[in-house]
């Protein structure tokens, strides 16, 4: 694949070429357009970090926190009259109070402008201030000179993951921050900026980017990935792998939707839909663990069953405890945490017995979600650090990437043991090709062979029945002292005729009565010489021989010399009679003589005999030799003729009686 970029290559030259046009044609640019970006962000937005605050919490005493009473508190004007203010730094945060119980309070933040910035302000129009971020039991809102600014009343339950950013009014000398907060659930605010309202809009743009955007297109990439591997878990439904990593690329997309949607509002669905995005991250912790056992390729059947088991258990457990009112987010995650380093620790030890470098990459892959997890659950149940962001959604995209890195390892791995497998029985096709044409050229010889031999004995048996007919009938005449010199002429030419029969293929119409008058021609004087009489009671509407082979007639002709032949020779006969008749379509023809009887079972087979029955066999007729009556033998011949065929072709001119 020369000219293509294929990452899957078996070749390492060619793999390694690819992923280098990989990296130019994709990683470059993105690394430059994100390069370019920080990069804007880092020298545009020109800040001050707001350090000095003085807060206030205003008891709200038994009051329920509905979302209809929260709408309202957010923009209820705020009573300073008994207000007692104290010095803070930002980042603020107090952690939850689990013995204060169910306290109300809403927090007011006092946020002097600096000169500098205020000055500016009346010269180049609006300031803004922005906070990292914001986290309590209710909508934030943003007061100044006794207006309402700003409020996130209606969509309050995403503020923990957005940044806070607010526009004042030119002139503004202070501004104030109220929040509502549980005492034991705690609150914290992150790192508060003040500037330019275009620099604060960069600043928040930047800040978000880490917050919510990366955190949305991590999902967009899980989608993607498991919409991607989703047609190959299908087709190789034998290997897990592909199902696991399509399943877990699905739930951390799952996972991440709480980035794009909260159910503020509602505090029933907001709190279900809080407590499945809880338990997908279960299903995550599990999905990665199966995922890189199931690469390992080594069975174990406890721990898969172990894993499933606590995600099965654990998601049950949450939703009882949810509907007992004593669910816990921190020891649901702990939970995850404490499964999570089990089965890293199990397969850290298999994977020190066989190491391998792709399980290297998935096991730096598991290291860094438990990481991010870990720094993540610190972050929410200690509510330190509100400066941080959350890192727990970027460990999806290490994970993928280590885990497309190690199946299409294995993709490779598979690729060039499949080219190998291919290569090999090419190898042996060749081979096998090659034997298989020996042996054709062996079959091919070996049917020459046969076809020659079977050729050698038809001329044989047709020389033997033909020529040694009529030689054994001239040998009969010149020992009775009968052969003349016109005679033995006559021998000669009916010996060159019968050769010239042999030469070529039998008529394909030819009639039985022609046979046999060819017959009769040729061994009448023979017969008359030895002193041998001949009885013709042969039919004169004998068929033709339709139904038969082409060759039957010089078969028959063969098998009648044959007859001939054997009485003349061994019977010692006086007389011969040749019989034919057609009875219902069936021809039968006997030669009969007075000699010598011979039981033809008992008898030393020889060549003519053995080839009349073979020539028999060949047309399909019926062959036999018996005993006569009254002595001597009887040879017959039976065969099927054609329906039709009630005329003869003996010439009329033609007499034998």
């Amino acid at each position: 694949m020369p000219h293509g970029v294929n990452i899957f290559s078996a070749n390492p030259e060619l793999r390694d070429r690819a992923v280098r046009r990989v990296l130019a044609l994709f990683l470059l640019p993105l690394g430059i357009f994100v390069g370019i970006a920080v990069w804007q962000y880092r020298l545009t937005p020109d800040v001050q970090r707001v350090g000095h605050l003085a807060i206030w919490l205003e008891p709200l005493g038994d009051a329920d926190f509905t979302p209809e009473y929260l709408q309202q508190l957010a923009v209820k004007a705020p009573d300073f009259s008994g207000a007692t203010w104290s010095e803070a730094q930002s980042p603020l945060v107090m952690p939850a109070q689990p013995a204060a119980g169910k306290a109300k309070t809403r927090l007011w933040l006092r946020i002097s402008v600096p000169e500098q910035l205020a000055e500016q302000s009346l010269h180049e129009g609006r300031l803004g201030i922005l906070v990292n971020r914001i986290i309590g039991s209710g909508p934030w809102s943003a007061w100044s000179d006794g207006g309402l600014l700003q409020t996130d009343r209606k969509d309050w339950g995403m503020q923990w993951n957005t940044p806070m950013r607010v526009m004042l009014p030119v002139g503004a000398q202070e501004i104030y921050l109220s929040l509502p907060v549980i005492a034991s659930e705690g609150y914290a605010l992150g790192s508060i900026f003040m500037g330019m309202a275009d620099d604060i809009n960069l600043a928040w743009q930047a800040r978000d980017l880490w917050m919510t955007d990366l955190p949305r297109a991590a999902s967009i990439v899980a989608l993607m990935l498991a919409l991607m591997t989703l047609p190959m878990a299908l087709r190789h439904r034998r290997e897990r792998v592909y199902a696991l990593f399509s399943a877990n690329a699905l739930v951390w997309c799952l996972t991440n939707l709480q980035y794009f949607h909260d159910f503020t509002g509602n505090p029933g669905l907001s709190t279900w839909f809080g407590l499945a995005m809880d338990l997908s991250i279960n299903w995550n912790v599990i999905l990665s663990l199966l995922f890189a056992f199931e690469f390992q390729s080594r069975p174990a059947p406890r721990i898969t069953g172990g894993l499933l088991a606590y995600a099965a258990l654990s998601s049950i457990a949450a939703v009882s405890m949810l509907l007992l009112g004593q669910y816990s987010l921190f020891a649901n995650h702990y939970g995850n945490i404490i499964a999570f380093s089990i089965g890293l620790s199990v397969y850290l030890h298999r994977w020190i017995k066989e190491p391998s470098r792709e399980g290297f990459v998935l096991l730096l892959a598991m290291l860094g979600p438990l990481g991010a997890g870990v720094h993540s659950l610190l972050y929410v149940s200690s509510m330190a650090y509100p400066d941080h962001v959350h890192t727990f959604p970027f460990a999806v995209l290490a994970s993928f990437f280590a885990f497309l890195y190690a199946i299409s390892h294995r993709s490779a791995l598979a690729i060039e043991a499949s080219e190998k497998y291919q290569s090999e029985l090419q190898r042996q096709l060749s081979a096998q090709k090659a034997l298989l044409n020996a042996q054709h050229r062996q079959i091919a010889e070996l049917e020459i062979q046969q076809r020659l031999t079977t050729q050698r004995e038809a001329m044989l048996q047709d020389l033997h029945d033909g020529l040694g007919s009529n030689l054994t009938s001239a040998l009969f005449q010149a020992r009775k002292g009968n052969l003349s010199q016109a005679d033995t002429v006559l021998l000669l030419q009916e010996l060159a005729e019968e050769l010239r029969q042999l030469s070529v293929a039998a008529p394909a119409m030819l009639g039985v009565n022609d046979i046999l008058a060819e017959l009769r021609q040729r061994i009448q004087k023979r017969l008359t010489q030895g002193g041998i009489s001949l009885e013709w009671e042969v039919a004169t509407d004998l068929p033709r021989l339709d139904r038969l082979p082409a060759d039957a007639g010089q078969h028959l002709r063969a098998m009648l010399s044959e007859a001939i032949a054997n009485v003349l020779k061994h019977a010692g006969a006086s007389r011969i009679c040749v019989f034919a008749e057609c009875v219902q379509n069936d021809l039968r023809i006997e030669i009969a003589d007075n000699g010598c009887s011979f039981d033809p079972d008992n008898s030393k087979a020889g060549r003519g005999l053995a080839g009349a029955r073979h020539r028999a066999e060949l047309i399909g007729c019926g062959f036999g030799i018996e005993r006569g009556e009254g002595g001597g033998s009887r040879f017959w011949i039976s065969m099927p003729v054609a329906d039709d065929a009630q005329q003869t072709l003996v010439h009329p001119s033609m007499s034998y009686d």
